[in-house]
C-alpha cells in the first residue's frame, strides 16, 4: 500500500501557512511536547515533515516519505531518510527517543508503526506521540469537515484511549500525558500552558516507555524523613528512588512545591493535584508510596501507581516495597488505563 503523501507533496506552501496562521496553536503544541521530550542521546522524528517540529526540539534526523517535505527539511539542514513509519531504517535498540507528531493519523498500519518504534528504541528509550484527539472539540471539527480538507481527507483520527490501547499492544506503557489547545484555534491569542492528562485539550502528548524492570518510586516524607500519617500531597518532600538491578537506589529528594504549613490543607484541590502530578512527571516518577492518599486519587492513578504502606519508618517502607517488587511491577506494567491503589499494609 502506498504512503499517504500526495497532499503533502502538492501543497507544501499551504501546509506551512497553517503554522503561520495558527502560530499560537503551533507554539502551544511545542510547549506540550517539551514537557516530556529529552534532547539527550540519539533522537529522531518519525514523519519529520518539513522540519517544523524537529528544529525547535533539537532533532537533527528522521524519516519522511513525502518527497517535497523531505527536500524542504533537508534544505533546513536536517538529515532525512526516505522511509515510512512501518519500516524504519535504523538498527534494533539504536535510538534514545523518537517523536511522532500527527504521523499516526497518516500511516497505513498504526500498530506496525508503533512496533517499529519499539524495535529501534533502546531499553530505556521513549516514544513521544502527539496528535489531535478525535473526541476533542478540534478533533470533532476536523472530522466534520474531513472531506473538505487538503491534508486530513485521508487521515484516520484516534481517541486517546485508542492510542493507549495501541501502545500497550506494541509493548509500551504510558509514562506521562499532557494536553493543550483548550480554545478554538482561531481564538488563541497566547501560548497555552500545557496541563497533565487528557480529555479537555484537543492536542494530546503521550510519553511511552518500554515495559521493563526499572521504575522510579517516590516516598512521601516529612522534615524528619518519616512517612507522615497524612495524604501523599501533604508531604514536605518526596524521596525518589530507582529500582534497578534488584535494588532501590536513592536518586534525589525534592521539596513538595505545594506544601505550606501556614496554609490549611485543602484536600482534593484540583490545582494542587495538577501541580504535584506535573512535578513528579518532570522527575520521571512511576510509583507513589504513602500512608494515605486523598481526594486527588482519581487524578493520581491516571499517571502513577499508588502504593499504601502502614509504617512511618522510611527504611521499613522501602523494605516493604522491595519485598513486594514483583507485585508492584505486575500492577505497574499492566495494560490498564488507570492504576488502582495497591495496599501493602497487611503483606
Amino acid at each position: 500500500m502506498q504512503p499517504k503523501t500526495a497532499p503533502f507533496d502538492l501543497h507544501l506552501d499551504a501546509y506551512e501557512q497553517w503554522f503561520e496562521e495558527y502560530r499560537f496553536a503551533y507554539l502551544s503544541e511545542i510547549e506540550a511536547i517539551r514537557k516530556v521530550w529529552s534532547t539527550e542521546g540519539t533522537t529522531i522524528e518519525i514523519g519529520i515533515g518539513s522540519g517544523l517540529f524537529a528544529l525547535p526540539l533539537s532533532i537533527s534526523q528522521g524519516v519522511e516519505p513525502s518527497h517535497t517535505m523531505r527536500e524542504k527539511a533537508m534544505e533546513r539542514g536536517l538529515d532525512v531518510k526516505e522511509a515510512v513509519a512501518e519500516a524504519l531504517p535504523y538498527p534494533d535498540e539504536s535510538i534514545d527517543a523518537a517523536l511522532m507528531v500527527t504521523t499516526i493519523c497518516f500511516v497505513n498500519d498504526p500498530l506496525q508503526a508503533l512496533r517499529e518504534a519499539y524495535r529501534v528504541l533502546r531499553e530505556t528509550g521513549n516514544l513521544v506521540i502527539a496528535y489531535v484527539d478525535r473526541e476533542s472539540h478540534v478533533g470533532k471539527s476536523y472530522l466534520q469537515h474531513k472531506d473538505e480538507s487538503l491534508f486530513y481527507k485521508d487521515a484516520t483520527f484516534f481517541s486517546t484511549n485508542e492510542i493507549i490501547t495501541l501502545l500497550h499492544e506494541a509493548g509500551f506503557r504510558v509514562a506521562a500525558t499532557y494536553q493543550t489547545i483548550f480554545e478554538n484555534l482561531d481564538q488563541l491569542q497566547t501560548v497555552e500552558i500545557p496541563k497533565t492528562g487528557y480529555g479537555k485539550g484537543s492536542f494530546v502528548v503521550i510519553s511511552a516507555a518500554k515495559k521493563n524492570e526499572k521504575i522510579r518510586v517516590a516516598f512521601a516524607v516529612n522534615e524528619e524523613r518519616e512517612l507522615p500519617d497524612s495524604h501523599f500531597g501533604d508531604a514536605s518532600y518526596f524521596d525518589i528512588y530507582q529500582w534497578e538491578n534488584n535494588a532501590l537506589t536513592h536518586i534525589e529528594t525534592i521539596p513538595n512545591t505545594q506544601h505550606d504549613d501556614k496554609v490549611p490543607h485543602q484536600h482534593g484541590n484540583a490545582e494542587k493535584g495538577e501541580a504535584i502530578v506535573d512535578l513528579l512527571q518532570q522527575h520521571h516518577v512511576d510509583v507513589l508510596v504513602s500512608k494515605q492518599f486523598g481526594k486527588n486519587m482519581m487524578r493520581v492513578k491516571k499517571h502513577f501507581l499508588p502504593v499504601l504502606v502502614d509504617s512511618v519508618n522510611l527504611e521499613e517502607s522501602k523494605h516493604k516495597v522491595t519485598s513486594n517488587i514483583t507485585t508492584i511491577l505486575e500492577h505497574f506494567n499492566s495494560d490498564s488505563d488507570e492504576h488502582d491503589p495497591l495496599s501493602l499494609r497487611k503483606l
